[in-house]
């Protein structure tokens, strides 16, 4: 059965690596000779070829007609640098035989590194190993290696490997960054305020004007401006994309903070409306949020901001715009004289320039009031980052989907706090039941540990 034929290049010339030919053994009759099936003849064939892509290598040899396979595939990215990505995985396995191909690729300041382990019998018999350098123009080098002795085990054939050696040089492959967007209004004095303090705080180089406005960029960082009130445009993720040319890994508002208290703060929110919308966005309809990232603008503001009159806190998600990236609001307030404090935007300032997110399980918080007290000290105390925190007073009026929708969008969410004093019993226990439904654990305090420094991924 020919399973795979592919050509390979070694020193600018164009040759044929050897035939992948699999043979049964000669009691395997009829469809059950045909590797279980289509789905592992497909898989066997996909491993094959990727372990003779660019090497010549192939393998020949004896195998059972019985075959599993299983793929899975994971991405990981940070900061807009490339991380270890595991881009495919496949294993086909039988009596008497069984193949890993495994796929490492894209490490900043390494390599990647490419493998087939072939075990016959109770010891490792052959790899190939393909390393190479990142994203600047590399050489691939080959390695094969094989040890057989399967015959006692199995009764089969020993499996034969050929290799063709080569070099094979490759161009330079771009990766697609992922900006973080920090948005200005020149309609916000205090948002004003924080542009200044950023583009003094560091060395920002000037980019195209967005919509007729200054922007700037500093390492993956861009800062823009828009004209009118945050709240009303929707979207703006679309266009800042489109105008930088570069995937939204977050957007940020500049923005000021109003209260009826007067109470000088610092916040920080997740958007969206769980019910109406009176102030931009849509109705019922809540943002991606970014709890690592809130999380640790949280911890950070909380440390910066001892020396200044202000309190820290997190509010409970609300109001517009609507945009389909991880977005967050950093907020001064709550009186004009607090808008115009340059203490304050300078604060925030080196807050978002030295920003990295935290390495901690992402919740979803429900219950208490506007300014979620209780959810803000478990930020700051326990090891834990959330995401959206819908207030009691929102969970009253939503309808009962909004805590599907609050889990989806927080990316990453596994566990649920609630502030069970400022919830019913019986909205307690629905609430239990629907999240339990969803997969996601409602913890306690004493579940939590107790977040020892700052810990960031």
């Amino acid at each position: 059965m020919l399973l795979w034929k592919s050509d390979a290049t070694r020193g600018g010339s164009r040759h044929s690596a050897p035939d992948v030919v699999v043979r049964t053994h000669s009691d395997a009759g009829g469809a059950a000779g045909g590797l279980a099936g289509t789905a592992g003849t497909a898989g066997f064939e996909a491993g094959f070829a990727g372990a003779a892509d660019g090497g010549g290598a192939a393998v020949l040899g004896e195998i059972r007609p019985a075959a599993t396979m299983a793929t899975r595939s994971t991405s990981i990215r940070y900061l807009g640098i490339p991380t270890n990505s595991i881009r495919s995985f496949t294993r086909i396995a039988g009596p008497n035989f069984s193949l890993y191909f495994a796929r490492s690729g894209g490490v900043a300041s390494g390599g990647s590194t490419w493998t087939v382990h072939s075990g016959w019998s109770e010891r490792k018999r052959s790899a190939i190993s393909r390393i190479r350098s990142s994203w600047y123009p590399w050489t691939e080098a080959r390695n094969a290696t094989v040890t057989m002795r399967s015959r006692p085990r199995t009764r089969a054939r020993h499996i034969k490997f050929v290799r063709r050696a080569g070099e094979t040089r490759w161009r330079r492959i771009p990766f697609p960054r992922r900006m973080r967007f920090l948005v200005a209004s020149d309609a916000d004095e205090a948002s004003r305020g924080q542009r200044q303090a950023l583009l003094e705080a560091a060395s920002w180089s000037s980019e195209p004007a967005f919509e007729g406005r200054p922007a700037w960029r500093f390492r993956d960082l861009v800062l823009a401006t828009i004209d009118g009130s945050h709240l009303y445009r929707d979207h703006l993720d679309r266009d800042l994309e489109g105008s930088f040319g570069e995937p939204a890994d977050l957007v940020v508002y500049l923005s000021k903070h109003k209260s009826e208290s007067e109470r000088p703060s610092l916040t920080i929110h997740p958007i969206g409306n769980p019910a109406t919308a009176e102030f931009g966005g849509q109705p019922e309809t809540l943002v991606p949020s970014a709890p690592r990232w809130m999380t640790a603008a949280l911890r950070a503001l909380k440390r910066a901001a001892a020396p200044l009159a202000y309190a820290v806190t997190f509010e409970a998600t609300h109001h517009g715009p609507y945009l389909t990236s991880p977005t967050f609001y950093i907020e001064q307030g709550s009186t004009a004289r607090e808008w115009n404090d340059v203490a304050a935007s300078r604060t925030i300032a080196r807050v978002l320039l030295d920003l990295t997110p935290v390495d901690a399980p992402v919740a979803v918080g429900f219950g208490g009031g506007h300014y979620v007290p209780r959810h803000t000290d478990l930020a700051l105390e326990r090891r834990i980052a959330f995401g959206h925190l819908l207030a009691a007073y929102a969970l009253e009026r939503a309808p009962p989907a909004i805590v599907d929708q609050a889990i989806e969008r927080t990316r990453g969410a596994t566990i649920a706090y609630l502030h069970r004093k400022t919830i019913g019993k019986e909205a307690v226990r629905s609430l239990e039941e629907r999240l339990d439904s969803l997969g996601v654990r409602v913890v306690r305090e004493a579940d939590l540990p107790i977040e020892r420094g700052d810990e960031t991924s």
